[in-house]
C-alpha cells in the first residue's frame, strides 16, 4: 500500500475513535447507602481477611496524537497460587503485546496494597490508596500509569457482595477513572521505543477489586462492562455456568453518570458464538467466543463482538484453561430501553478457576 494513503487511512481511523470520557467527581461513595466495607480499606487487606484477592484495571486509552489503546493491567494473590499480567493493545492497528506469569506475593504485599517488582508495578498512592500507579516495562508491553479516584465506587448488586456458586464474593468498581501518564510503544520489535502521552481528558480506568470465593472450578464465567455512546449509561454483567456444583447465574448491574441510583436485573437471553464467531487459541487451545448476544429483562437485547481473537492472557505452557483467562475489548450494538444503541466496553472469559 502507498505510504501516504495508509498515512491517510491511519489519520481517518483516529479521528472516528472511540468516546473515551472520564468521571470527575470528589464524591466517591453515598454515605446514604448501607455498604457492608469501606473501599479504601479494602485496598489492604491481608490474607487472613481475604484468601483470595483479584485486583484488575482495564483502561481505554486515548494519546495526546489521538490513537486509542486498549491497556489491561491486573493479579491474582492467594497463598497457594498467585499472578499477574499485562497487555496492550492498539485500536487502530489491532496489534497486542502481553504477558502473564505466576508470582508470590506476600502478606506485606497485600497489607501494603503495593505489588511492585523491577519490571511491574500495581500500588495504591497515598493517603488512601484510591488513587493508583501501573508500572510495566516487560515484554514488549511498556507503561507507566497512574488512575486516579474521580469515579464513584460502583457496588456489585448494590451493596458489593453477592453469592458466587457456593460462597459470598465482595467486589466493588471504579468505572470510569481518570487516567494519565505514558505508554512506550515502537514501529517494530527491533525499533527504538516511543513515548506517548495520554491525554487525561479522553482516557478512562475501569478499575476492580474483588476477594473472597473462587469456587468456579468446573464450568464457564463472562463479564461485561459496557459504556454508552450518547448515553450516561454504564452496564455489566456477571453471567456464571457452573458444573459442579450446578450452579447458573445471570444478572446485570445498571448505573448512570452523575447519578446514585443502581438497578440490578436479570438477564434473560445469554447465547454464546459458535463456529465461525470463535477464536482458538494456538496456546492453550482453548476455543474463545467472540460474540454473544445478551438480553436485559424488560430494558433491550445487545449483540457484543470481540474486535479481535487473541487477547488471551496464558501462563508460559499453559495448557488448557487452568492457566489462562480472556481479558478483550469489545463493541456492541443493539436496543435499549426502545432506542437504538452503540457502543464499547471489555469483556472477561473464565474457563475455571485460576486457583
Amino acid at each position: 500500500m502507498d505510504l501516504t494513503l495508509w498515512c491517510l487511512l491511519l489519520c481517518v481511523a483516529r479521528s472516528l475513535g472511540y468516546n473515551f470520557i472520564p468521571i470527575d467527581t470528589q464524591a466517591i461513595v453515598d454515605p446514604r447507602i448501607p455498604v457492608i466495607y469501606d473501599v479504601s480499606a479494602s485496598q489492604a487487606l491481608p490474607y487472613a481477611e481475604a484468601a483470595i484477592s483479584g485486583f484488575w484495571a482495564s483502561s481505554f486509552l486515548t494519546a495526546s496524537d489521538g490513537s486509542q489503546y486498549f491497556l489491561v493491567s491486573g493479579l491474582l494473590a492467594s497463598q497457594s497460587v498467585s499472578a499477574y499480567g499485562a497487555s496492550l493493545l492498539d485500536l487502530t492497528t489491532l496489534q497486542r503485546n502481553a504477558y502473564f506469569g505466576p508470582a508470590s506475593f506476600s502478606n506485606s504485599n497485600l497489607e501494603r496494597f503495593n505489588f511492585t517488582t523491577q519490571d511491574y508495578e500495581f500500588s495504591g498512592l497515598p493517603p488512601n490508596n484510591l488513587d493508583m500507579k501501573l508500572r510495566s516495562n516487560t515484554n514488549n508491553v511498556h507503561f507507566d500509569v497512574t488512575v486516579h479516584a474521580t469515579s464513584p465506587a460502583f457496588y456489585y448488586c448494590g451493596i458489593g457482595a453477592y453469592n458466587y456458586v457456593n460462597d459470598t464474593m465482595y467486589n466493588w468498581a471504579f468505572p470510569a477513572s481518570k487516567t494519565s501518564g505514558s505508554i512506550f510503544t515502537s514501529s517494530s520489535g527491533n525499533a527504538a521505543l516511543e513515548r506517548i502521552d495520554i491525554n487525561p481528558s479522553a482516557s478512562l480506568t475501569w478499575y476492580d477489586r474483588a476477594w473472597g470465593a473462587a469456587e468456579l472450578r468446573n464450568g464457564n464465567s463472562t463479564f461485561f462492562n459496557l459504556y454508552f455512546d450518547n448515553s450516561d449509561l454504564i452496564l455489566w454483567t456477571l453471567l456464571v455456568d457452573s458444573y459442579d456444583p450446578p450452579v447458573v447465574s445471570r444478572s446485570s448491574n445498571i448505573r448512570a453518570r452523575g447519578q446514585n441510583w443502581h438497578q440490578l436485573v436479570p438477564v434473560d437471553l445469554f447465547e454464546m458464538g459458535t463456529g465461525d464467531a470463535t477464536w482458538t487459541s494456538p496456546r492453550t487451545g482453548l476455543q474463545y467466543p467472540q460474540e454473544w448476544r445478551v438480553g436485559i429483562e424488560g430494558r433491550g437485547e445487545l449483540v457484543i463482538k470481540s474486535v479481535v481473537g487473541d487477547q488471551e492472557f496464558a501462563a508460559e505452557g499453559a495448557h488448557g484453561a487452568g492457566g489462562a483467562i480472556y481479558i478483550g475489548f469489545a463493541t456492541f450494538e443493539g436496543v435499549f430501553d426502545g432506542e437504538s444503541v452503540t457502543g464499547f466496553g471489555g469483556v472477561e472469559l473464565r474457563m475455571t478457576a485460576l486457583v
